[in-house]
């Protein structure tokens, strides 16, 4: 390791050049000033050799810091060829083709053939993939909640989302379909997009806020005869700004590969959490958000007059472009009536 290699290199040395023996007390008259000076002196030394060593542990640290992030970035390489690969061979469209490289641009990955593959096993879990949107089928699961995340996968955090993606034979509050996440997840980066980079923090302790192009969400439900869309953050109120959430915030960040210490496996965390869409930002989510109010989860809550009721069936809907969608009535009030409390 490379904190183990500085400290064996510069510990010695700073020994020798910073800790030196008690000196011998000098004959003569004067002995006592001359001991003051040199204790005085070896004190001196010896804090600034404390500061040394400190500063020393402080590099470790950082060295540590650095290889921990170059690993976990490692990890993440290795996962997504291997599993790319896996997806490309499974269904037959890779058979003849080289094991790829890392991917530079998953667009190389998705030709005509490996699509319509992913289509039909898209299909087997419930989610559409058309050629330019992804849509789940779902359920409303909270209608006047504080919100972490807009959506979730069922069983996911449904006490504080506004809706629970079920795909095919999903349950709320229970049963998930195995790899709805992750296949979601496929669905959308067949739509061009880039894996983005989830909120994370520095070894300095900052909260980097995450990256991503810009994606948009839709939920879809019959009332009254006719089908409704909306726009997600129409339906989510800010209560800070005392207005719905800000528009065109919402980035695909691609959640991320952690490995699990007790087993040694790696595992794409989505599918663990169900974390889709975060309201507050989170590492492990699909799709987070960029707007001020996301470091902090006080701030978003249900817009309750715009929502259905609790166990609606809705679609969720997410694409590059924007679709028609309904435009709500300017809301004039300070809070909306059934919005829970700050």
């Amino acid at each position: 390791m490379v904190h183990r290699s500085v400290r064996v290199v510069l510990l010695p040395l700073l020994l020798l050049a910073g800790c030196p023996s008690a000196p011998p007390a000098p004959a003569g008259d004067g002995s006592a000033e001359v001991l003051k000076v040199l204790k005085e002196d070896r004190e001196a030394r010896q804090r600034e050799f404390n500061a040394l060593a400190r500063r020393i542990t402080g590099l470790e640290e950082r060295v540590q810091d650095l290889l921990t992030a170059i690993e976990f970035l490692a990890v993440d390489v290795d996962a997504i060829k291997r599993t790319t690969w896996d997806l490309l061979q499974s269904r037959g469209a890779g058979d003849e083709a080289a094991e790829p490289e890392a991917p530079e641009s998953y667009r190389r990955i998705f030709t005509p053939e490996t699509r319509a593959a992913l289509e039909k096993a898209a299909a087997e879990k419930g989610i559409r993939l058309l050629a330019d949107r992804v849509e789940v089928p779902g359920v409303i699961v909270q209608n006047r909640a504080m919100l972490e995340f807009f959506a979730v996968a069922a069983g996911g955090k449904e006490h504080e989302a506004v809706v629970a993606l079920l795909g095919s034979g999903g349950t709320e509050g229970g049963r998930r379909v195995e790899g709805l996440p992750s296949m979601l997840n496929a669905c959308i980066l067949a739509l061009g997009y880039e894996k983005g980079t989830p909120v994370r923090t520095s070894p300095d302790g900052k909260v980097l806020p995450p990256q991503g192009e810009t994606i948009r969400i839709y939920l879809e439900w019959d009332a009254e005869g006719e089908r409704v869309r909306a726009r997600a953050e129409d339906l989510v109120y800010n209560l800070r700004d005392k207005s719905p959430m800000a528009r065109d915030k919402w980035v695909y960040v691609g959640s991320r590969f952690e490995r699990n210490y007790a087993t040694g496996e790696v595992v794409w965390v989505a599918d663990l959490t169900g974390d889709v869409a975060a309201t507050w930002s989170w590492p492990y989510t699909i799709i987070d958000n960029t707007t001020l109010e996301a470091s902090d989860d006080s701030f978003f809550t249900c817009f309750t007059p715009r929502l259905p009721p609790v166990g609606t069936p809705v679609t969720f809907v997410v694409c590059r472009d924007p679709l028609p969608a309904r435009e709500f009535p300017e809301w004039k009030e300070e809070v909306p009536p059934g919005t829970a409390p700050k």
